[in-house]
């Protein structure tokens, strides 16, 4: 019960702060400074898909941490985490934190993106007839042609899923550091570590970050929902991974002070 409670409480926090708002603002600035719009294309899909490039995922990622992984932080800080604490138990207020921040980076990032198509919709026909050199070995691109309004969603749900985890990630920064400015900005440098990492190991596809992020692995029986599944799984783990961490790391500063 100190759980939900505690999840319905940080809820609240998040998506009535300023910070949620914010950004949902940074994720339209990142996709229109990143439109190369001297060769912006004729479809909605064209457009999303030339997002994939530069270092929108990095930018992105910060704005999915920006609604709550510093929330933890900020409790410390003000010391408002002690009179949490007695009302409720340590363990559920730290829970509460993972599940929100993830909750919170995922929402951010996935209305972020849709909203920015809904956008280029009212400019531009979802698809046009000419699109129709898809590759066959990523089922995304089959999908953008066969059921684009599908692939919107879709799409911006793989980024969303990255965006959580990276969201999580960054709460766990913050509770090794007493920085707010380096949580915020530490998905952009962990995106960077872990792209390198996946590059120098020579990864498949269905392991490395970015194609993850991107949605980009191989279809499994050629199905989307298989796909997704597999993202879905791969970035579960990585939550619970790096919220297990926060948690452990957090109660022992919490005893230790």
């Amino acid at each position: 019960m100190n759980l939900i409670k505690n999840v319905k409480i940080d809820l609240h926090r998040a998506f009535t702060g300023k910070l949620f708002l914010i950004g949902l603002l940074c994720t339209q600035g990142v996709f229109y400074l990143n439109i190369p719009w001297d060769n912006i294309g004729q479809s909605v899909i064209y457009i999303v898909d030339l997002l994939l490039f530069g270092s929108f995922v990095q930018l992105l990622l910060v704005c999915g941490a920006m609604p709550y992984a510093t929330a933890y932080l900020n409790d410390c800080k003000n010391g408002y985490i002690k009179s949490l604490v007695i009302r409720s138990d340590l363990r559920s207020y730290l829970c509460s934190k993972v599940i929100v921040t993830a909750i919170s980076g995922f929402v951010t990032v996935f209305l972020g993106k849709l909203i920015f198509a809904m956008i280029m919709l009212a400019f531009f026909p979802v698809v046009t007839p000419s699109q129709t050199e898809i590759s066959q070995d990523f089922v995304l691109d089959i999908l953008a042609v066969t059921h684009p309004y599908a692939y919107l969603y879709v799409n911006a749900a793989t980024y969303a899923l990255g965006a959580a985890v990276f969201a999580v990630l960054a709460l766990l920064i913050s509770s090794l550091t007493h920085n707010i400015f380096v949580t915020i900005m530490s998905p952009m440098v962990m995106y960077f570590l872990f792209t390198s990492m996946t590059q120098i190991l020579h990864l498949p596809a269905d392991f490395s970050i970015i194609f993850l992020i991107e949605g980009y692995v191989f279809s499994y029986a050629n199905s989307a929902v298989f796909t997704f599944f597999h993202v879905f799984i791969f970035w579960a783990v990585l939550v619970v991974f790096f919220g297990y961490l926060f948690i452990q790391h957090a109660e022992k500063r919490f005893l230790s002070e």
